[in-house]
């Protein structure tokens, strides 16, 4: 496969994923804020590690300084905003393109939802959405990163092209769940008392709240959740699960013995796994747990 084909294909899935991701992030802001008042101090801090999840600290840090961040505010930058890389517009606008480049190895079906996905957001006029809207515009990029998965997983071969797309969908993830730790990490450690709220807040932003009460019964321990959102072999957003299937869709790819190259992304996410592994829930509180893991994070990415 040329390498041109293999980026396109792991780009094409890797925003896929980061659309469908701001899209329940987002969606779980406006629910916030229309169940409460954005002038409330934990609305505000809520929206502020919104912005810093799915764009950076530095876009969240503009915002603060400006005074109070609204609702509008963080919506308009995080889906629409061209100069954002992350929004959503820009992500699916670069999955298009991507998708577009290599229709020769996808199915019509997956073509097909993709290219209508955005022309609808192209078009879409922010300034005319009620709020409902806003919240059925959000659904549908879920829905239709949801559905795009399903055909990739229900029709295509599983040859190259679908172990590439898993790879980026994988690798997509587990940097969601790692860059919300961080973010949150940042929050706790400015006010430890809020330590059980932003546990809540983080269960939300990767869709585990459901998973983690069937599992605890309604116990929202720290320690609990950080293992949940770190190292649940079980649950498809930890690190540890995300990272164990790239590591499967890298080795299926190629082969157990693979190229010089294969061998030390294997080898780099093999140690994030063991260090996970390693780690003890029980005493290590939130910013030690994101410490713990980030230095192995870092060279992965590179």
């Amino acid at each position: 496969m040329l390498i041109r084909v293999a980026d396109a294909l792991y780009w094409m899935s890797r925003n896929l994923e980061r659309s469908e991701k701001t899209a329940s992030l987002l969606s779980v802001q406006v629910l916030q804020v229309l169940e409460s008042q954005e002038e409330d101090l934990l609305v505000q801090e809520e929206l502020y590690t919104a912005v810093n999840v799915a764009a950076s600290k530095e876009e969240a840090d503009r915002l603060k300084a400006k005074g109070t961040i609204t609702l509008h505010q963080v919506l308009s930058y995080l889906l629409f905003a061209k100069e954002n890389p992350n929004s959503v517009m820009n992500c699916v606008r670069v999955a298009r393109e991507n998708a577009r480049s290599v229709r020769d190895h996808i199915n019509d079906d997956l073509w097909q939802i993709i290219n209508v996905f955005f022309l609808d957001v192209e078009f879409a006029k922010f300034d005319d959405y009620s709020d409902y809207q806003m919240q059925r515009l959000l659904q549908r990029v879920k829905m239709t990163s949801l559905s795009a998965q399903g055909v990739i997983e229900s029709t295509t071969m599983r040859g190259m092209p679908y172990q590439i797309m898993k790879i980026g969908k994988w690798v997509e993830r587990a940097e969601y769940t790692q860059r919300m730790l961080q973010a949150i990490s940042e929050k706790v450690e400015e006010d430890p008392s809020s330590l059980r709220y932003f546990m809540r807040l983080a269960l939300q932003m990767i869709n585990g709240s459901e998973a983690f009460l069937q599992q605890r019964n309604a116990s929202i321990e720290p320690s609990y959740v950080l293992h949940f959102m770190i190292a649940e072999p079980n649950f498809p957003g930890s690190i540890e699960y995300c990272l164990k299937r790239a590591t499967d869709a890298i080795v299926k790819l190629e082969g157990e013995r693979g190229s010089s190259y294969t061998q030390l992304l294997v080898q780099e996410i093999n140690i994030i796994i063991e260090r996970v592994m390693q780690l003890s829930f029980e005493d290590v509180d939130l910013e030690q747990a994101f410490q713990g893991i980030q230095p192995y994070y870092t060279p992965l990415k590179v």
